[in-house]
């Protein structure tokens, strides 16, 4: 009888693995480090981060996702010390979320969910209702360019639903969610989003509003994103927003971003040039760095690349960037001028970046004056 249990146990295990390696996939990964040398010290200091994210879906209408993250702020300590002083990584639960996709004829789906859920600035939503893919701004990627990628992300505890009314070209999402916390750290946003397909034209709005318990004003946060393509494959992508004010604001000029970007593509050739406007977002630079946290600069940013990944499997190319504080424009800040060589690499369904930041006009500080990113990131 025991003997028949355990048979009947494992049997079941078997199944049980079969299914979720079945209904089990990756819905994110991207891997991350970046090597640089700190003011007044010899060797460089490696700082590596990633996120997971996994997919099951035990039934056609229902899918489950959940995201985590992971930091350390030193590899080398991380995995070189096997003593008390070993450098701590931080695992961080990143977000679920609980989708139903079964209302109007299969086009609206209701989503419960916790943490990070998306990027609303993104044609994320483009992706998930019309199934169409339009490339974000690749200089929003670079590591020069990061400081000025917008801080714009739903994160929290609350309810979303997108939905195609009219089965037409316009999509759209309601987000409502608060923040997890209580008593006066209490906050409540709502968020819109709207998306429009057309042949060889993309756009994608979005905005909403956040309250604060016990503050009469409310804060708001917008934005918009195009993309036109022409039949030669040619494009233009511009973007706008407006990161966070309340109403009698006097700052509302350091929250507002515009960027415009002609992306040329002959044969093998990718010609792209982007004019913008822009804060230097906080939550995306060093510690070395944040003395330049909020403060505006105007740029221009071009970079020129060879190759085609879907084709060849590799590509290489340089981006020069230069910006100047409009207020200050004769002082030279980490983002005066650089020039970042790169390659990339696609292995299966997985991209490989190895990208250098070069920095001439702080080559006297070396904590400023360059850096090296490796970037592990899936492909889908």
């Amino acid at each position: 009888m025991k003997r028949r249990i355990r048979v009947l146990i494992t049997i079941s295990v078997c199944c049980v693995l079969k299914a979720f390696s079945q209904e089990v996939s990756l819905a994110d990964l991207s891997f991350q480090s970046t090597a640089f040398i700190q003011e007044e010290d010899d060797s460089p200091v490696i700082l590596t981060g990633g996120t997971i994210a996994l997919r099951f879906i035990p039934v056609t209408p229902i899918e489950l996702t959940a995201r985590t993250a992971f930091y350390t702020q030193d590899t080398q300590k991380f995995l070189s010390s096997f003593d008390n002083s070993q450098e701590p990584a931080f695992v961080l639960f990143e977000g679920a979320a609980l989708s139903y996709t079964a209302l109007f004829n299969r086009t609206s789906t209701v989503t419960v969910f916790t943490g990070l859920l998306d990027n609303p600035a993104s044609p994320s939503l483009l992706r998930r209702l019309f199934k169409i893919t339009v490339e974000p701004c690749e200089f929003h990627g670079m590591p020069a360019g990061v400081p000025f990628s917008p801080e714009t992300e739903i994160r929290g505890n609350g309810l979303a639903l997108t939905t195609i009314p009219f089965n037409t070209q316009v999509g759209a999402g309601i987000y409502t969610y608060w923040n997890g916390e209580t008593g006066s750290q209490f906050t409540l946003t709502g968020d819109l989003r709207l998306v429009l397909a057309l042949d060889n034209a993309f756009f994608n709005f979005f905005g909403g509003s956040s309250w604060l318990y016990g503050d009469e004003k409310a804060s708001f946060r917008g934005g918009a994103t195009a993309l036109v393509r022409s039949d030669s494959g040619h494009e233009l992508y511009g973007e706008a927003g407006i990161r966070s004010i309340s109403i009698g604001s006097d700052d509302i000029g350091k929250n507002l971003y515009f960027l415009f970007e002609s992306r040329l593509h002959t044969n093998a050739i990718d010609s792209v040039f982007s004019f913008f406007s822009s804060p230097v977002f906080p939550s995306t630079l060093r510690n070395e760095s944040i003395m330049e946290a909020e403060t505006m600069f105007l740029g221009l940013n071009a970079l020129i690349a060879w190759g085609r990944l879907p084709i060849e499997r590799i590509r290489t190319g340089i981006s020069f960037l230069g910006a100047l504080n409009p207020d200050d424009p004769g002082t030279v800040t980490p983002f005066s001028f650089s020039v970042s060589p790169f390659v990339t690499c696609r292995l299966s369904d997985y991209d490989i970046q190895v990208t250098a930041v070069i920095k001439p006009l702080l080559l006297d500080d070396p904590g400023t004056a360059g850096e090296l990113r490796f970037l592990l990131k899936a492909v889908f």
